[in-house]
């Protein structure tokens, strides 16, 4: 029995062992293989500039009985804008329309909403690009009075940004 035990604790040693040395061989393998390169780059920066340029949305809507006098109407409302701000100095590059939509409602006609009308609504949404900021409140002054109806928004950048 006592002989049993022994050759019993030999094969476990030898198995341990084997074990060990299958280990120890798998890390030198691997230790022999190329690691893998690579590059993590992290960055932050933060630009301070004053803007001298701005960019105008404004829209001009109608409302008309017809999709065709919807239209005409709009179209000679945006007609007036863009000569306006033309005539301020902002050049056709500078202007483009960015937008147009055209839909129809049907509205009450009577006070009990019995009876309908069609409305045909056009939209027509204007841009107008690197204007000068000192001049932004004169180009608002005459969208408005031309036509336009709404200014939907105004953002600012500065020419200096592309010298960075």
């Amino acid at each position: 029995m006592k002989n049993f035990f022994t050759c019993r604790r030999k094969f476990i040693l030898v198995l341990l062992t084997a074990g060990l040395l299958a280990v120890c061989a798998g890390a030198a393998c691997a230790a022999d293989e190329k690691p893998q390169r690579t590059v993590s780059v992290s960055g932050h920066d933060t630009i301070r500039l004053v803007p001298d340029l701005a960019r105008l949305v404004a829209a001009v809507t109608t409302d008309a009985p017809t999709a065709a006098a919807a239209k005409n109407e709009n179209a000679g409302r945006c007609e007036a804008v863009i000569k306006s701000v033309r005539a301020l100095g902002i050049s056709e590059e500078q202007i483009k329309t960015t937008n147009v939509n055209i839909y129809q409602t049907e509205e009450p006609r009577d006070k009990e909403g019995k009876k309908t009308r069609r409305v045909y609504h056009m939209y027509a949404g204007l841009t107008f690009s690197r204007v000068p900021v000192k001049r932004v409140g004169e180009v608002i002054d005459a969208v408005v009075k031309n036509g336009a109806d709404n200014i939907e928004s105004v953002s600012y950048e500065s020419s200096d940004y592309r010298n960075q």
